[in-house]
This record gives C-alpha cells, structure tokens and sequence, in this order.
C-alpha cells in the first residue's frame, strides 16, 4: 500500500517548494518545525517507484538532495521540510511527519541535539550556545568544562537510559509504517571536544546500535563515514559538499539494499557504512 503521505514529506508538492515562512525567529522551536524550503527539491513523485522516507537534524538536511540524486528513477526520496531535532520533538510530531500507509523504507537519525545543554524542559529550545559572558571563565579540561556548564544550571537534555527508551519507542511506531527502517548512527561533532560531551556520542552509538539488533532495525554507521574524514567538517559539526556526498553515499546504499531485499530495486550505488543488515 502506497503510503498517503503528509504534503510537508512529499517533494514537489506546493509546501515542499515554498518560501521560508519569516514568523519565527530562526532557532526557536517554532522555526526548527514550521515549513521551510529544502533547496533541490525533487521535480514530481513517481507513483510507481518505491517511497523512502528521511527522517533527521539538519546533517540530513545536508545529505538528502544527494541521496535523492543517487536514488533518481529507482524511488522517491521524501522529508519533512524541516529540522527533525532531538528524540523528544520525534515523540511529539512523528505521527505528522510520517503520514498514514506505509513506507518501503525509513530512514532515522536523532543524537546531536539529545546531547546539547539546555534549561527547562527536553522539548525546549532554550539551549547553551556558549554566548553567555561567563563562558570564558569555563576550564579547557572536558570533563571540568563541562561540569562547570552545569553549575549555571544547564544538563545534558537526553541522559542516556532516556535516550534508549525514546529510541526503541521511536523505531517501534516507524516499523508500524515502514517494510524497513534504518538508523543512521550520530555523526562526531569535533566542536564540542573542549566539554564532556564529546565522549557521550560513542555512547549513545553503542546504545543504539544494540537496540537496532534488538529489533531488527539496520544501522548506517555515519560516524565512521566521518571519523574517516573529518576535514570535511566545517564548523565543528557540519559538512562540506564533499563530506555531504560522502554521507549520503552511504544512506543511499542502505536505502538501496533495503529496497532489494524488498524486490523494489537492485543495483543502486555500491558504496556505504551498512550494519546491523551489517556491512
């Protein structure tokens, strides 16, 4: 059953292609959920192709338009036409992102903004941007730095048994609306190495890599992609366009042997970081 798909998911559809809405300061929650465009939109859907669903931060954002390139007349590839963020934003708005029907695959990335500092509650956007006037009298060491953070009154806003349960909630409803549903593993964010978070990435990997064997659910390793090359990131957490081609050369082989497996489509792209379906 083709999947009735939420307008916002589907490229080439009158909210897929509209302009930046302008009432919401940018990095506020309301910004990061209202519609906005996707640059590279694919032209129409094809109804007799396939349909793959991306579900990610602003790192997908990055690599969708290239694994759409990779993927062109072998399925449609969709996304929500904004900044998916952390674990609580899936819990609240999955149901809208993901549509009524069913997928032939689902491809989900949440960790980066599970692991920032932040006030208030978990699905706020009241974050530590490091702008504050204190921030200079924080220590260089990570783990003081970051316990330092802390004392002003900031966490970590996923503690790690939040972060798995949210998971296994998270990949449970989508395999109700996908034949297949692939994680794609958090990528490094060399930008916070002076605080502790650094180290929590690996950790929050381990963890979800365990819950996808649990439930069957296929990992695309991105942060070895990236390990491998970190000088395509820019800012200590984004990409270069040679880093996002790397990214997305590896979500597209996941997609791609998802999709075979399904009898949907074989012999698109060879390349990728696939585990758990492991490769």
């Amino acid at each position: 059953m083709k999947p009735e798909m939420n307008p916002l998911a589907v490229p080439g559809t009158p909210a897929a292609t509209a302009t930046a809405c302008v009432a919401a300061p940018e990095g506020s929650l309301e910004w990061l959920l209202q519609t906005k465009r996707l640059e590279q939109v694919s032209a129409e859907v094809n109804t007799a192709l396939p349909n793959v669903l991306i579900l990610g931060d602003s790192i997908s954002i990055g690599y969708t338009p290239g694994v759409r390139q990779l993927l062109a007349g072998a399925a449609n590839v969709s996304r929500p036409d904004c900044n998916c963020g952390p674990s609580q934003f899936y819990l609240k708005h999955m149901e809208s992102w993901v549509g009524t029907g069913k997928w032939d695959v689902i491809h989900v990335n949440f960790g980066i903004w599970d692991n920032h500092y932040l006030t208030g509650p978990s699905d706020g956007m009241d974050l530590f941007w490091e702008k504050e006037t204190w921030v200079k009298e924080l220590p260089d060491r990570p783990i003081a730095r970051g316990r330092a953070i802390r004392e002003h009154g900031y966490r970590i806003r996923t503690p790690l048994p939040e972060y798995e349960q949210n998971l296994r909630t998270i990949l449970t409803f989508l395999q109700t609306h996908a034949d297949k549903v692939v994680f794609g593993l958090t990528t490094p964010v060399s930008g916070w190495e002076r605080d502790d978070r650094c180290g929590r990435i690996p950790v929050y990997n381990e963890a979800a890599t365990a819950i996808c064997a649990e439930l069957g659910v296929g990992v695309t390793d991105l942060h070895r992609v990236v390990e491998m090359n970190l000088d395509e990131q820019t800012d200590g957490c984004h990409f270069s366009d040679a880093g996002y081609k790397l990214l997305a050369d590896a979500v597209a082989a996941s997609i791609t042997k998802c999709l075979a497996s399904n009898g949907s489509v074989s012999g698109v792209g060879e390349r990728g970081a696939w585990q758990g379906g492991r490769q």
